[in-house]
C-alpha cells in the first residue's frame, strides 16, 4: 500500500526477468538526486522472499543495502518503527526473506497495524489470518494514506 500510495514516483518500469515492478525515486527539492529503488513482489506476501532474493541479486545489492516495509500486528495503528536484523516473529512474509537471503541482518520499516479486537482474538492462526488478510476499510486507507505513509516516506528518506 505505500508503494501504491505515492512515494513520488517519475518512472515505473517491470522487467520480464525479475517478479518486481521497479520506480526511481528523485527528491524535488534536492539538487543532488537520490536514486532509490522501490520494489513491490508480485509473489504472495508468504513467499516474498524469492523476489527479494531476485532483486537484490540483478541490483548488485546486499542485504545490507535493502529496507523491507511490512505490516507489524506487535505495534498499535499506525505506530512506524526501523529495525535492523531480529527475528521475524511470526511474521511468514519476512521469514520468507529470511530464508531466502539466509541471513536476517537488513532493515525494516514496521508499520503497526494492531491486532485482532479483544473479543476475537485468542491468537489462533485463523484469527490472526483473517485479520492480517481482511480488506481495509475506506476509513483505514484514509488515516494510513493522510497520516503514516507520508511519516513513512519521511522516515525512509533519512535512512
Amino acid at each position: 500500500m505505500l508503494l501504491d500510495s505515492n512515494v513520488g514516483k517519475t518512472e515505473s518500469t517491470q522487467s520480464q526477468q525479475t517478479t518486481l515492478p521497479k520506480l526511481r525515486y528523485r527528491p524535488k527539492p534536492d539538487p543532488v538526486p537520490l536514486e532509490i529503488t522501490l520494489m513491490k513482489p508480485l509473489l504472495l506476501m508468504n513467499v516474498s522472499g524469492k523476489s527479494v532474493y531476485k532483486a537484490i541479486r540483478e541490483l548488485k545489492l546486499t542485504p545490507a543495502d535493502i529496507i523491507v516495509v511490512h505490516d507489524d500486528m506487535q505495534r498499535e495503528l499506525g505506530k512506524i518503527s526501523i529495525k535492523e536484523g531480529g527475528s521475524a516473529n511470526g511474521h511468514n512474509g519476512i521469514k520468507s526473506v529470511i530464508d531466502a537471503l539466509k541471513t536476517n541482518q537488513f532493515r525494516r520499516m514496521r508499520i503497526g497495524i494492531g491486532r485482532p479486537p479483544k473479543e476475537i482474538d485468542d491468537r489462533s492462526h485463523d484469527v490472526i489470518s483473517s485479520y492480517v488478510l481482511a480488506r481495509i476499510t475506506n476509513s483505514e486507507m484514509e488515516y494510513y494514506t493522510n497520516e503514516v505513509f507520508p511519516k513513512c516516506k519521511e522516515q525512509l528518506l533519512k535512512i
